[in-house]
């Protein structure tokens, strides 16, 4: 994906080092004994990032460009991808076996044979903990062969058919909805040169030749496991978030001008109402009564700049109950049962429990929520369990 900055780093202690590790844009590519410019005349350092420039040229031995201080390009060859047992290794590796020959040599005249096409579906383990789709930014995957051989695996556009007598079933609309919008829809507005062969769509994500409505969907339990089911996406509300952690640290008062503060609203009788200032109490009653949002479980309010005032005996009380009528206001965390898409997140690169889940043979820690307790929730780990292993998360984290 050369449409995006592409960066290279040889990274290499000569005090302990068995081989130089070489990574593209940030993750581990290969490692090699050597490396140095064609053009001697120009010093090659280690342990620093260079930015690529121009299309490599995608076989062994072959060249490629790094930028240089000066904004000059100069180049060297692309080395073959090898790992041996003293030397780093990489993320993800699938065994690729090659049973009667599935693996077959394709491209031949720009590789020189060396780009490889399984005709077989692969059985690793792994291969449940990797994405559906390889997006830009994620870890590469590289494959061990059965001579021990290592190769990377080159993702590549997958067509869909999109024909007059095998149209696609819901026009483009999960695919433009994977990407973003980046892809477009693929049908077409019902016209006289179509008509005879026009299909109705009744996919769940069929795109429509008209723009989008403009509706609401309540995200709810419900529809938040739907988001899911269609799209493939880790969207979850978050709960847990704390008010105070186990460190002590605090959100900021809520009567700070201008910031948005969060109030679960409960039954009177689950509640016991915080004594705090005259003042304080008043404008604090007063601005989420007079709230108009209509959330029936969550109420945000904005402190005004001027109009309202706190006591100052208030300013170290964050967890705050308030009680009007027969309802309880009790005081969380801003993002408290906020959505997110939490995809992102799920990469082995993005979060370090990852990393440390699939070695220790455990569930992704983002994941598992949906994957194993169908949940709409991921709990933040702001006071785990008695005796598990992860430590309690702050607020800054």
């Amino acid at each position: 994906m050369w449409w995006f900055p592409q960066t290279f780093e040889a990274v290499y202690n000569n005090a302990t080092d068995h081989a130089i590790t070489i990574k593209l844009n940030g993750f581990v590519r290969t490692t090699v004994k050597s490396i140095a410019f064609a053009d001697t005349t120009k010093t090659f350092q280690f342990n620093k990032e260079y930015r690529m420039c121009h299309l490599p040229q995608e076989k062994i031995d072959a060249w490629f460009w790094l930028k240089l201080d000066d904004g000059s390009c100069t180049h060297l060859k692309n080395p073959a991808v090898e790992f041996r047992a003293d030397t780093i290794q990489p993320s993800y590796v699938l065994n690729i076996p090659n049973i009667s020959g599935s693996l077959q040599v394709i491209d031949s005249q720009l590789s020189g044979g060396q780009e490889l096409i399984s005709t077989v579906a692969l059985n690793d383990k792994l291969c449940t903990k990797l994405n559906d789709i390889t997006e830009e930014g994620d870890a590469p995957v590289h494959g061990k062969l059965e001579d021990g051989t290592y190769v990377l695996f080159d993702p590549r556009m997958e067509m869909q058919e999109n024909t007059v007598a095998h149209p696609e079933p819901d026009g483009g609309g999960l695919i433009k909805t994977l990407t973003a919008g980046a892809t477009k829809c693929a049908n077409a507005p019902r016209t006289f040169l179509n008509e005879d062969s026009c299909v109705l769509s009744y996919s769940a994500t069929a795109c429509g030749s008209t723009t989008a409505p403009d509706l609401q969907i309540e995200l709810n339990a419900e529809n938040i496991g739907v988001l899911h089911d269609l799209t493939g996406q880790y969207v979850y509300a978050i709960l847990g978030l704390p008010v105070v952690d186990a460190g002590g640290e605090k959100l900021e008062k809520p009567c700070i001008p201008g910031l948005r503060s969060r109030w679960e609203i409960k039954a009177a009788g689950e509640c016991s109402a915080t004594t705090l200032g005259s003042n304080t109490n008043s404008s604090l009653v007063k601005l989420l009564h007079a709230s108009s949002d209509p959330n029936m479980f969550i109420r945000d309010i904005n402190f005004p700049a001027s109009g309202y005032t706190c006591d100052s005996s208030d300013d170290g009380i964050v967890e705050i109950e308030i009680i009007i009528g027969s309802q309880c206001f009790k005081r969380v965390h801003p993002e408290h049962m906020s959505v997110f898409d939490f995809t992102y997140w799920t990469l082995n690169h993005t979060h370090p429990g990852n990393m440390v889940a699939m070695m220790e043979g455990e569930s992704n820690p983002i994941k598992k929520w949906r994957d194993e307790d169908a949940s709409a929730f991921l709990i933040f780990p702001s006071y785990p369990e008695t005796g598990s292993d992860v430590p309690p998360h702050p607020l800054g984290k």
